[in-house]
């Protein structure tokens, strides 16, 4: 035997026993984020390298190891996407949608990271991005806020949450802290790992975000932006606080939440998992870029955006014994399969099957097309884990006979044809 290829490690393969679990999630993501108005873009999975380059930042973590990049015959670069925010600016800008309009978009899709992978953590991953552009008041940074709490209740895992809330200025205001955050550090270098020690020297910033526990100890005695932000900076995070407030909306104010690319100011934020200890335990996260559309060729325009990373919100929602879980199940087990006793009846069967999907269009409705034993056919319905047969019989010679067995009891009998939807449904009550 050959050699098999397998895939790349950090690419992962969703065989349906997982899909089944993603989609009643995903529905219920796209079902509340369309009723707060929000339009769906689809974005190409490779963009121009320059485009990333010029809106993370160059001394990131993604941009100088993470970055999928190849070039074409020509030699010009490309890069599979690390994140959804970019693309989504590059074609609100391309195809005029966000000059002088107030837009609000989502978006699903796969991203790409040269990280180690780790549990739940891939090479290839999913996000669901959520963005808002032309909205300049904290308004909207609390609608977005309040909208994934909603989502939260919406999948049974809001106690499981908690949000942490920060405002990093803006790039001036965050230039005259890096000054003083490179003193802090040069004064404590002896403390500092080697990670930390290159980041000091391109962007003392990032070192904020640490998960290094030395380096945690040593940020408490670090100076806070606060004290190097204006007043109408600080006014406007905390109208942004008191709206929170006001909703009922508990949070955390973190001085340490910085976000991981160059294009965020002010407001910031993450929903981290409760009673996770691990350094990567953030679900969802996001924050104000107000000077991203004009970085990258448009005219200045407000935005804000959030992430949410899906491998690990299908991890937590099914980790929780909530209604969605339950219902998942339920959904799973509904299966149907209807079996020919003759090859005569195999066009009977395939009607039969598309009334059945037709009205009742929650049940998987399965047909054995298979010419062999009728005795076979019957294990069949048990490897694909039905709970009811439908048998037809109707050869050359003999009435056409309907019969539905019950694969829990073991009970069955025989119904005339034209009341089979109904007599489904009462097949199906009985069993739940």
């Amino acid at each position: 035997m050959k050699t098999p290829i397998y895939s790349i490690n950090g690419m992962k393969d969703y065989i349906p026993t997982q899909t089944t679990l993603w989609q009643p999630i995903e529905e219920k993501l796209t079902k509340l984020i369309n009723n707060y108005g929000y339009k769906e873009l689809r974005l190409p999975i490779i963009e121009h390298t320059a485009l990333f380059k010029k809106a993370i930042g160059r001394t990131t973590d993604i941009i100088r190891k993470e970055l999928y990049c190849f070039p074409d015959k020509k030699g010009k670069s490309y890069t599979l996407r690390p994140e959804g925010t970019t693309g989504c600016v590059r074609a609100g800008i391309e195809h005029g949608l966000i000059h002088n309009q107030e837009q609000r978009f989502w978006y699903f899709g796969s991203m790409f990271r040269h990280d180690r992978p780790q549990k739940d953590r891939y090479r290839q991953f999913n996000q669901l991005g959520i963005e808002s552009f032309g909205h300049k008041e904290p308004d909207i940074d609390a609608e977005l806020i309040i909208l994934t709490k909603n989502l939260w209740a919406t999948l049974g895992i809001n106690s499981c949450l908690s949000l942490e809330l920060n405002t990093i200025g803006s790039i001036e205001e965050r230039e005259t802290y890096n000054n003083s955050l490179t003193m802090f550090f040069s004064k404590n270098i002896k403390a500092l790992d080697k990670e930390s020690i290159s980041k000091l020297e391109k962007d003392p910033f990032r070192i904020l975000d640490s998960k290094e526990n030395n380096i945690k100890k040593l940020l408490k005695a670090a100076p806070t932006i606060f004290s190097y932000l204006s007043e109408t900076t600080k006014s406007l995070f905390n109208s942004l606080c008191l709206l929170l407030d006001t909703n009922g909306i508990r949070y955390k104010l973190n001085n340490y939440l910085v976000r991981g690319l160059d294009y965020y100011n002010n407001t910031v934020f993450e929903w981290v998992e409760n009673n996770n200890i691990k350094a990567q335990n953030t679900i969802c996260g996001g924050g104000r870029y107000d000077n991203l559309v004009e970085k990258i060729g448009g005219f200045s325009t407000p935005a804000i955006g959030c992430a949410l990373g899906l491998e690990r919100l299908v991890m937590l929602v099914n980790k929780q014994d909530n209604k969605l879980n339950q219902n998942n199940k339920l959904n799973q087990e509904l299966i149907i399969y209807s079996i020919p006793r003759y090859k005569e009846e195999k066009v009977k069967a395939i009607l039969i099957a598309e009334s059945i999907r037709t009205n009742i269009p929650k049940l998987s409705s399965l047909t054995n097309y298979e010419e062999s034993s009728f005795k076979r056919n019957l294990i069949k319905p048990y490897k694909h884990k039905a709970k009811l047969v439908i048998i037809i019989e109707a050869g050359k010679y003999k009435e056409e006979i309907i019969i539905i067995r019950n694969l829990i009891n073991g009970n069955q009998y025989k119904i005339p044809k034209e009341t089979i939807i109904n007599e489904v449904k009462k097949a199906i009550y009985s069993l739940y």
